[in-house]
């Protein structure tokens, strides 16, 4: 069985690096400048201008390289978070890299090609396939999907639905008003929610980046769950958040103009908040976090040192050295965050009613749904 992050029950924001070159397919070795120390978990940048003394060393939670598969970073850095929220944890995957392609080719993978399926498809999998193997337990999945861009918040799963506000609710969790929350049962309709997003999404292109998606992209999975067999009368309610975090971009070189050079400013800022964020974070006893600073940071405020079990993904292809080195450093940075991840739980006789006769009508509508279909496939 595969290690995976959380083996240490103490840290609950891991940070993980993935190379990945933008022609997966036509790389068989590493660049000159990258060395990779799987068995310690380092990544050195070795810059052949500079002397021995001036490399750059990181060491970081996991890092894969060349030999490593969709399924083996998904199982060991993806499998135990989506486990965990399952469980009733809220839970982050944020995925940082500076090229689209080799984001999307972790997040999405070859749909023509099983063992090159991305994150999100096996994250749906894993869901409904613990589901369906938990009878005694009732589950209720919701999947939302915004786009922030401009340092405006929009929902990808309702196209005319802009310019989102956020609040905080009782509790002091802070979430997005009026966003669309879908309904979804099983395998297929997630991934048509995911679809849906997908074409929403306002994209651009840069000369780093062909069909370039400027803004931060979250999708958020909601997961309701009662155990009919536990003493403890609770609904577990979690939330998953998988989160493509557009790459800093530098101006100068990437051939923004006009309406693409004022968004790629505001993501430079968004990133560069973050960036002060997990500064803020990793030194003890910090006062003050600047998370009000963006609506990026403001949103993943609880995946940020609060009540989740986070990962960070950082995805390098070495294609420019500088870019990488500020990618490495971000990411070694954020291994100092600390979360504080527990439970939700929810024992309020009257909402747990009230989720139950929901469960009982879903499954009603569903399973007559079912039979109608059995009867038109016997009719033909």
């Amino acid at each position: 069985m595969l290690n995976n992050l959380f083996a240490d029950q103490q840290k609950s924001f891991q940070v993980a690096v993935r190379y990945l070159p933008l022609q997966v397919h036509h790389m068989q070795n590493l660049p000159e400048i990258l060395c990779v120390d799987k068995k310690n978990n380092q990544i050195t940048l070795v810059d052949s201008n500079l002397q021995e003394k001036l490399n750059k060393k990181f060491c970081l939670d996991k890092v894969y390289d060349l030999q490593d598969n969709q399924s083996m970073v998904y199982n060991e850095i993806v499998e135990p978070l989506v486990e965990s929220s399952l469980n009733g944890f809220n839970a982050t995957l944020l995925v940082y890299g500076e090229y689209q392609q080799s984001k999307d080719f972790t997040l999405e993978g070859d749909k023509s090609n099983l063992e090159e399926m991305g994150i999100i498809p096996r994250v749906s999998q894993q869901i409904f396939s613990k589901i369906e193997q938990n009878p005694n337990k009732e589950f209720i999945i919701r999947v939302s999907s915004l786009q922030i861009l401009n340092e405006n918040i929009n929902d990808l799963l309702q196209k005319q639905n802009q310019n989102l506000f956020l609040r905080e609710n009782q509790y002091h969790q802070v979430f997005v008003e009026k966003l669309t929350s879908v309904l979804v049962t099983n395998h297929e309709e997630f991934m048509k929610q995911i679809e849906l997003a997908k074409k929403n999404s306002l994209g651009s292109s840069n000369t780093m980046n062909n069909n370039y998606v400027r803004g931060h992209t979250i999708h958020q999975i909601q997961i309701q769950k009662y155990d009919k067999n536990s003493i403890e009368n609770a609904l577990n309610v979690s939330i998953l958040n998988i989160v493509s975090l557009a790459g800093f971009e530098r101006i100068s070189k990437v051939g923004c103009f006009g309406k693409n050079l004022s968004e790629s400013i505001l993501v430079n800022k968004s990133l560069s908040t973050l960036e002060k964020v997990t500064i803020a974070l990793s030194k003890p006893g910090n006062q003050h976090i600047p998370y009000r600073e963006s609506q990026l940071t403001r949103i993943l405020q609880n995946s940020l040192g609060g009540n989740s079990k986070t990962v960070l993904l950082t995805v390098i292809s070495i294609e420019n050295y500088e870019t990488s080195l500020q990618a490495l450093k971000f990411a070694e940075r954020a291994k100092n965050i600390k979360n504080k991840p527990s439970v939700n739980k929810i024992q309020d006789n009257d909402i747990i009613k009230s989720f139950r006769e929901q469960y009982s009508s879903i499954s009603l509508s569903r399973n007559s749904s079912f039979s109608n279909l059995s009867q038109t496939n016997n009719a033909l």
